[in-house]
């Protein structure tokens, strides 16, 4: 599953923001760090990795936190939350 993240830089200087992902699921972002000129928005992916052990109903939070490397004292997070579907008897493949 893969998620696209913006991150918005509302400063007056250009930024470059690290990026740095956590959940029980392996979860890669495109880029570890993104530059973002002031009052800009950048984006990347992030390429969730659905468990091979997960069951239908099962879900993972994958928690993305992009921190200013020119001011470490302002960051951001989101929850990205992944579900396994539960597939209908009909289901068509």
């Amino acid at each position: 599953m893969t998620y696209t993240v913006e991150v918005e830089n509302t400063g007056a200087l250009d930024d470059t923001y690290d990026i740095d992902v956590v959940g029980n699921w392996t979860a890669t972002p495109s880029v570890t760090s993104l530059a973002v000129a002031a009052g800009d928005i950048g984006t990347f992916d992030v390429e969730v990795e659905i468990d091979v052990a997960a069951m239908p109903g099962d879900s993972d939070v994958t928690e993305v936190t992009t921190t200013s490397q020119g001011d470490n004292t302002v960051s951001a997070s989101i929850d990205l939350t992944t579900s396994v579907a539960a597939v209908g008897e009909d289901a068509i493949f």
